[in-house]
């Protein structure tokens, strides 16, 4: 399978910023500066071009319209999940899962691939960046934003 030409545009296009620079020698810092420190994102120009590229145009790797990629991109893809997914889609080998098991394949596949797959991105970075104290507080920055009385209890609720 081929590289995307869009991809290796995009790296090109990256590896030009600085010229004359050596492109293996170069990186990319991207920082989030918040009221109680920064997070930052160190990579390397190939990874931020895949980045780049996906937000734009999908997966960087060829795969035909119509075959979804499958286990190469999904590293956590068990046979309980894979029999789960197909029971939702009413196909032979599925095993019928938990409840939140269901709701959760039911939301995913509600949304399409794209969103779903920035949905998923997006708690994924959330309960990463929760693995330190400056990610805590930036998560509590952003959340405190959405901060309303709960009327049960009068304590705080997040809408």
């Amino acid at each position: 399978m081929t590289t995307d030409p869009r991809l290796k545009t995009i790296t090109e296009a990256l590896r030009t910023l600085i010229p004359g620079a050596v492109p293996d020698n170069l990186t990319v810092r991207v920082e989030e500066q918040l009221l109680a420190g920064q997070n930052s994102w160190d990579g390397t120009i190939d990874a931020v071009a895949a980045k780049i590229h996906h937000a734009l145009h999908g997966r960087p790797e060829q795969t035909p319209a119509n075959e979804p990629p499958v286990a190469a991109e999904a590293p956590m893809l068990t046979p309980e999940i894979a029999a789960h997914v197909l029971h939702h889609f009413g196909t032979t080998g599925g095993v019928q899962p938990d409840m939140f098991t269901r709701h959760l394949i039911t939301a995913i596949a509600s949304l399409g691939h794209d969103p779903a797959m920035r949905l998923i991105a997006a708690y994924a970075h959330a309960v990463r960046r929760a693995a330190t104290d400056a990610g805590i507080r930036g998560l509590q920055d952003l959340a405190g934003l959405m901060l309303v009385p709960a009327p049960q209890d009068g304590g705080e609720h997040r809408g």
